[in-house]
């Protein structure tokens, strides 16, 4: 797993508890399948560039906040 995606999946594990919000909330804000949303917060995968933006505006925040 490289340090983007641990840092990435830490960020969105955090905002989701922040926000109260489950991974499968956040799936289907996306469009997309709950096993992908874990696969990217576990470090498991990277997001497409258009997914990674979806995430971002479905959790209120930048693409900054979800990789810095």
């Amino acid at each position: 797993m490289s340090q983007e995606l641990s840092t990435l999946g830490r960020n969105i594990h955090i905002i989701l508890f922040d926000k109260k919000m489950t991974r499968m909330q956040l799936a289907e804000k996306v469009g997309t399948s709950q096993q992908m949303v874990s696969d990217i917060v576990q470090g498991n995968k990277s997001p497409k560039a258009e997914t990674l933006i979806k995430i971002a505006k479905a959790l209120g925040v930048t693409v900054d906040d979800l990789i810095k």
